[in-house]
């Protein structure tokens, strides 16, 4: 329902099916003549949704506040929120549409009122709950009162449960749920680019780094552990005319000192403890700011870039796809780029790997590299040193677009770039396929089919192709209809699952899995294969001349070639019959 959702035209019979007509067809004529005809008897609610409609497509002059009210008026009671519009949508879906967080409270509190919250669970058309809607608005405020309120009616909310299981990982230092969303909203925005928020971000994490980092060099625990607390100890004693010793044990005078130095309050009453406290205490001040002075440097921002908490940061603002956010994060520091701080030995090699690979898998992958201050040289030696984890995590289409497009690469140079093998004998598109990113990369590849031919028919040291591979981790129909997607032709698609790896195809590896056989067959039948292209499919032959269904047709026993085929036949005509 949101307005990158794509919206059906249904027929004028097909409308009359449901309540409430013409929430959100894109044909504003439609709908209004479908309002106006039955508004007096069936939709009194129509005007509310030519108005909603008209306010969604941006054809209506009206207040967000005026089109609110309207909402909210219209839906006042449990029986009217049940209701949906033509293509599903209840009033909840209307209220995370236009990011209402005034309208959802009020229905929320209609439901709870009712003890009736399945309106929070019923799905559009386009398989999306009023909560979809919610977690997918860019309007921040919105969300974070949507999620507050839940958290208020549900303190142990699934809602919040499933976001902390998503993106928990990406999300530290929170107390409780309340916090979390906080920190999720925060979060939220980093990733959409919000240069403010992630101005903040970046201050906060970097002075938590230098107070952190004060402590740990400069901090009380410090200066106890260090040789000049010793030397000074040994000082004070042997100076001492009270005789500290007599009446308090080393490890005493020690625990009472750290009290002193951590807490200024902090007294005792034996004076001459007092004094060895106050002699400390001011032995400490100095210690301190001569080794703040001494490692001053240290604590400059160049330092903090090199952390995984700065890496973190500006991951998140890579992924989020924003090319000013990631232009004003490169401004940091003026004598050290995100260039250079990627490239500097001393930065946090992990946090590195994985803001290389996420720039690899940037939509604007040329803009945002080029901008940083890469060369194509540059580029290329990166994709080469991170290939396999590039082809793991589904950007090995963005970057061999890029050669194409950006590099002017033929296809032997692509050839040669995804063939590399590593130790195991995998080349970069057998890594693909395994993580099941094989079907997306040749759909979005931008090659003809003869290159892609070849590609997929190419076979490893253990004699199979790719699409031997494919059978095995259950991607066989995913990939097959990527090809005929891209303009393979029945036949090309034929001889490709014909090829032998040692003595079998593809398709007889994938018929050793009856699961994984019906699934194929499903995949095939809603890509539009026929009867009789299945039938050809399943009919290859292996080493032995004998097809897949070989021993499902002979239980073991021999038999001829038109006995399998009869078999065969049966078998597909009841997977068709019985497929939805």
């Amino acid at each position: 329902m949101s307005k990158n959702s794509k919206i059906k035209n249904y027929s004028k019979k097909e409308i009359e099916k449901f309540e409430n007509k013409g929430l959100l067809n894109r044909n504003v004529s439609i709908i209004k003549e479908q309002s106006i005809s039955q508004q007096e008897v069936t939709n009194p609610q129509s005007k509310t949704y030519e108005l909603l409609l008209d306010y969604i497509m941006g054809d209506a002059e009206i207040a967000k506040e005026d089109i609110v009210r309207e909402l909210i008026k219209h839906f006042d009671n449990i029986d009217l929120l049940k209701s949906k519009d033509y293509q599903g949508h209840n009033p909840l879906h209307w209220a995370a549409e236009i990011n209402s967080s005034k309208a959802w409270i009020i229905f929320r509190n209609i439901l709870d009122q009712a003890k009736s919250p399945a309106p929070l669970r019923e799905q559009n058309h386009f398989e999306e709950t009023p909560w979809d809607i919610v977690l997918q608005s860019t309007d921040l405020e919105f969300l974070g009162d949507v999620l507050l309120d839940e958290l208020a009616r549900n303190p142990n909310s699934a809602i919040i449960n499933n976001l902390i299981k998503q993106d928990g990982c990406e999300i530290k230092d929170y107390k409780n749920n309340v916090e979390f969303v906080f920190k999720y909203i925060e979060h939220r925005a980093v990733l959409d680019g919000n240069i403010s928020v992630i101005k903040d971000c970046r201050d906060e994490a970097y002075q938590n780094w230098k107070l952190l980092k004060e402590n740990k060099e400069a901090g009380c625990d410090a200066f106890i552990n260090s040789a000049e607390y010793r030397s000074i100890l040994k000082g004070f004693f042997e100076s001492d005319e009270t005789n500290v010793l007599a009446q308090h044990s080393t490890i005493s005078i020690k625990e009472h000192i750290q009290k002193a130095l951590n807490n200024p309050n902090y007294t005792v009453g034996d004076e001459s403890l007092s004094n060895l406290i106050n002699h400390f205490r001011e032995e400490y001040s100095d210690w301190r700011a001569y080794k703040l002075n001494d490692t001053k440097d240290s604590y400059q921002i160049e330092y903090f870039m090199r952390t995984p908490e700065y890496l973190s940061l500006l991951n998140k603002v890579i992924t989020g796809g924003n090319v000013l956010a990631l232009n004003c994060l490169n401004k940091t520091s003026n004598r050290c780029s995100i260039k250079e701080l990627l490239e500097d030995k001393y930065t946090d090699q992990a946090g590195v790997k994985s803001c290389e690979l996420s720039l690899f898998k940037q939509t604007e992958v040329y803009r945002c590299f080029i901008d940083l201050g890469y060369g194509h040289n540059d580029i290329l030696k990166l994709a080469e040193k991170h290939v396999f984890d590039i082809a793991r995590s589904g950007a090995l289409t963005n970057v061999t677009n890029l050669f194409i497009e950006k590099f002017g690469y033929k296809f032997k140079q692509i050839e040669t770039f995804i063939s590399v093998v590593d130790n195991d004998g995998l080349t970069p598109l057998y890594v693909a396929e395994m993580a099941g990113h094989l079907a997306t990369f040749i759909t979005g590849l931008k090659l003809e089919v003869d290159p892609i031919f070849k590609l997929i028919s190419k076979k490893l040291w253990s004699g199979g192709t790719i699409l031997h591979n494919a059978a095995r981790n259950g991607h066989l129909g995913s990939v097959i209809i990527s090809l005929k997607k891209v303009g393979f032709e029945f036949k090309q698609l034929h001889s490709l699952l014909s090829l032998l790896e040692i003595m079998e195809t593809p398709m007889h590896l994938l018929a050793k899995n009856e699961e994984e056989l019906k699934k194929f067959i499903i995949e095939c039948k809603e890509a539009d294969f026929s009867i009789e292209e299945m039938f050809e499919l399943l009919s290859v032959k292996d080493m032995f001349g004998q097809t897949p269904f070989h021993n499902q047709a002979n239980n073991g026993e021999s038999t001829n070639q038109l006995e399998e085929d009869r078999f065969l036949k049966q078998q597909l005509g009841l997977l068709f019959s019985n497929l939805v």
